[in-house]
């Protein structure tokens, strides 16, 4: 059996202590303002009060209208080039998973995280073979159901018989 990677420390964090870290950072922001020194706290303010500025220059410098002009169409390729590799990966995938090893039918398993989110620019889910114990990920292709999509034709002699 394999062993698993050690997670990192942020994820590791359990989302239900994520109110408790915040409201932690901020009794820690408002005893350093009772208990510092006036002199302390103002400087620490003015420094705070000149990243926010240089931040603002620097956005000021760098968002032109050529520049936000460049950005836009620059984003506008890179995502219709998204739209066509996943058009034709889709095209390309088969409705059954069978095994790239032995052949086997594949069965399918939760996603994880980082699948999840490539998920949302080609389609993707992750299955294993239970034969040969492969694991991984294959474009997912959704089946037609034609029938459910076809208008049911009207039969004339069922309509004329209520008569």
């Amino acid at each position: 059996m394999s062993q698993e990677k050690k997670k990192p420390w942020w994820m590791r964090i359990k989302k239900e202590w994520i109110p408790e870290m915040i409201a932690s950072i901020f009794l820690t922001l408002l005893a350093i303002s009772v208990f510092l020194p006036v002199s302390l706290k103002s400087s620490i303010w003015e420094s705070i009060k000149q990243v926010f500025l240089g931040i603002a220059i620097v956005i000021k410098w760098f968002f032109t209208p050529s520049t936000i002009l460049g950005l836009i169409i620059l984003v506008a390729v890179i995502f219709f080039i998204i739209r066509r590799v996943r058009y034709h990966l889709i095209r390309l995938a088969t409705y059954y998973h069978n095994c790239p090893v032995c052949d086997h039918r594949l069965h399918q398993r939760h996603r994880k995280s980082h699948q999840r989110f490539f998920s949302y620019v080609i389609p993707v889910r992750r299955y294993h073979c239970n034969h040969c114990g492969w694991e991984g990920i294959r474009v997912h292709k959704q089946r037609r159901h034609h029938l459910k999509n076809k208008k049911k034709k009207l039969n004339p002699k069922k309509i004329d018989s209520y008569k």
